[in-house]
C-alpha cells in the first residue's frame, strides 16, 4: 500500500512538474475584466471597450446563445460609462460591436465583447470627468486610458497605453491585486503635445512560489476535467490532487485553523471531536459547492463572489458568537457558588480540608477534562464554520464536468477538496491537543496554572479571530 501511494504521488509531482496545464482565467473565474480607452480630438471623443468575462460569468449569461449579445452589452456600457464635459455629460453612441468565446479552464468557455463608443465634443473643452459604474458589483480588473489628438492632456493620472495589453497580458504582478481604476479627471488644453507622461499607480503585490504551486495545479486538474480521454489512471491522480489542492487551501489564511485548534485544546476536546468537525467540514462544504453551483447555472445576474463573501461573513459571525458564548458560561460558572462536597464518615474540619487538599485536586482535574468538554452542537457549528465557504476551484471543476456530462466525477472531486479540507483543520486540532497532553505529563505545575487562564484565553481569541474574519469577509463586499 506504502509503494502504492509513493507511485501515485511521484506521478502527481511528476504532472505538476511538467505537464502542461489547461489555460486559465489569470483573474479568477469570477471576473469581470474592462478596459476602455478614451481618444479625445478638438471635436469629437472616442472610446474603445473591451470587457473581459471569465467562465462563471460566461456560464451564467450563455452570450452565444443571446442574439445581439454584443450591441445589448455594447449599450449597456454606454449608459453606465459617464464622461463629463466641462460640466455636461456626453451621449454616447455605439459605432460597432463585436464578440467572442475562448476555451477556457475544465472545458467552460470565457468570452470577451468589444464596442467602439462615439460622441461630439463642444468647442474648444477644458475639463473631462470619467467614470465607469459598468459593472459595479463584479470583482476584476478596471482600467483606464486617455489619449488626445489635435489636444493636449494636461499631467493625466492615467496613461496613454494599455499596461496589460488590451486585457491580453495581464502583469504576474498584479494578478493578486487587481488594477481598479474607475475614475479620472482630465484637464484639457488646445494644441498638440505629449497625451501624457504619466504611468499607472501600480498596487504591488507578491507572488509566493506556494502560490505559485496551487495556482499550477488548480490549473492542471481542470486540464484533466477538460481532456474527454482521461482514462482510470488519470482519473484517481485527479481525485488525489483534489485532496491536496483542499488541503492546501485550508492551509492558507482565512479558514480559521489556529481558532479550531485553540478551540478543542481549550474545551479539553478528544481526537474523535476533532475528528467530528472534520467530517462536519467535508459535508458541510461539498453541499455548499452544490448549492452555489445550482445556484449560479439557474440564475444569471447572480454574483458568484459576493455570495462567498456573505458566506465568509456568515463563518466569521458563527465563531464569533461561539466565542461569545463560551466567555458568557465561564462568567456563569464563576459567579454559581461553589460546590460543597460530603464525605462518608465522619470528619472534622481540619480532615475535610485535608482530604480535599490529598484527593480534590484529582476530583477537579477530571471534572475540568471531562465536564468543559466542547457540546456536539459546538463542535457541528465549528465544522460549518470551516466549511462554509466553498472553494472558487471546487465549483469550477464540478461545472465544467457537469458540462461535459460527468457530474459524478465532478462531485468526487469536490468531496475530495472537501476532505483535503477538513484533513488540515482536523490534523491543527489533532496536533494541539496532543501537544496540551504531552506538556501536562511533563510540567504538570504550569498546566495547571495555564489551564486557569486558558479557558478565558481560549474563548477571546475564538472570539477576536471569527470577528478578524467576518470583518475581512465584509471588507470585500
Amino acid at each position: 500500500m506504502k509503494r502504492l501511494l509513493l507511485v501515485l504521488l511521484f506521478a502527481l509531482v511528476a504532472v505538476l512538474g511538467f505537464g502542461r496545464p489547461a489555460g486559465a482565467h489569470p483573474l479568477g473565474n469570477f471576473s469581470v475584466n474592462e478596459l476602455a480607452s478614451l481618444d479625445l480630438y478638438p471635436s469629437r471623443a472616442d472610446v474603445a471597450v473591451t470587457v473581459d468575462l471569465a467562465e462563471l460569468p460566461t456560464l451564467q449569461e450563455k452570450p452565444g446563445a443571446v442574439p445581439g449579445y454584443a450591441a445589448q452589452s455594447c449599450k449597456a456600457f454606454a449608459d453606465a460609462f459617464a464622461v463629463t464635459v466641462d460640466g455636461s455629460r456626453l451621449s454616447w453612441t455605439v459605432s460597432t460591436s463585436s464578440f467572442a468565446l475562448t476555451p477556457g479552464a475544465a472545458g467552460l468557455s470565457t468570452s470577451r465583447f468589444g464596442c467602439t463608443l462615439t460622441s461630439p465634443l463642444p468647442s474648444s473643452p477644458s475639463t473631462v470627468d470619467i467614470r465607469n459604474d459598468y459593472r459595479a458589483d463584479r470583482i476584476g480588473w478596471r482600467e483606464l486610458t486617455a489619449a488626445g489628438h489635435g489636444v493636449h492632456l494636461v499631467g493625466s493620472p492615467i496613461p496613454a497605453q494599455s499596461i496589460s495589453g488590451g486585457l491580453t497580458a495581464y502583469p504576474q504582478d498584479l494578478l493578486s491585486s487587481p488594477l481598479n481604476m474607475r475614475s479620472a479627471h482630465l484637464s484639457v488644453a488646445p494644441g498638440d503635445g505629449p497625451s501624457s507622461s504619466a504611468a499607472a499607480k501600480l498596487p504591488g503585490a507578491s507572488w509566493l512560489p506556494f502560490s505559485r504551486w496551487l495556482a499550477s495545479a488548480d490549473e492542471t486538474l481542470r486540464g484533466w476535467v477538460a481532456d474527454p480521454h482521461v482514462g482510470p489512471a488519470v482519473g484517481v491522480l485527479a481525485v488525489l490532487l483534489a485532496l491536496l489542492l483542499g488541503a492546501a487551501h485550508a492551509a492558507l489564511p482565512g479558514h480559521g485553523k489556529t481558532v479550531m485548534a485553540a478551540y478543542l485544546a481549550g474545551r479539553h476536546g478528544r481526537p474523535r471531536d476533532a475528528l467530528a468537525v472534520g467530517a462536519t467540514v467535508t459535508a458541510t462544504h461539498t453541499g455548499g459547492v452544490l448549492v452555489l453551483g445550482l445556484l449560479l447555472t439557474t440564475v444569471a445576474g447572480l454574483a458568484g463572489e459576493r455570495i462567498l463573501a456573505w458566506l465568509g461573513v456568515a463563518s466569521g459571525a458563527l465563531v464569533a458568537v461561539l466565542g461569545a458564548v463560551m466567555l458568557v458560561n465561564l462568567i456563569r460558572r464563576r459567579g454559581a457558588p461553589a460546590p460543597h462536597h460530603h464525605h462518608h464518615g465522619q470528619h472534622d474540619d481540619h480532615e475535610h480540608d485535608h482530604d480535599h487538599g490529598e484527593h480534590g485536586h484529582h476530583h477537579h482535574g477530571d471534572e475540568r477534562r471531562h465536564g468543559s468538554r466542547p457540546s456536539r452542537l459546538s463542535l457541528v457549528s465549528m465544522g460549518i464554520a470551516g466549511g462554509l465557504v466553498p472553494s472558487p476551484s471546487a465549483l469550477v471543476v464540478l461545472l465544467g464536468a457537469i458540462g461535459l456530462g460527468r457530474t459524478g466525477f465532478g462531485v468526487l472531486l469536490v468531496i475530495g477538496y472537501g476532505a483535503g479540507m477538513a484533513a488540515t483543520l482536523t490534523a491543527a486540532g489533532l496536533l494541539l491537543i496532543r501537544v496540551q497532553d504531552r506538556w501536562s505529563k511533563r510540567l504538570p505545575g504550569l498546566t495547571a496554572r495555564l489551564s486557569r487562564i486558558m479557558p478565558t484565553g481560549t474563548a477571546a481569541l475564538v472570539l477576536l479571530v471569527g470577528l478578524g474574519l467576518a470583518g475581512r469577509a465584509f471588507a470585500g463586499i
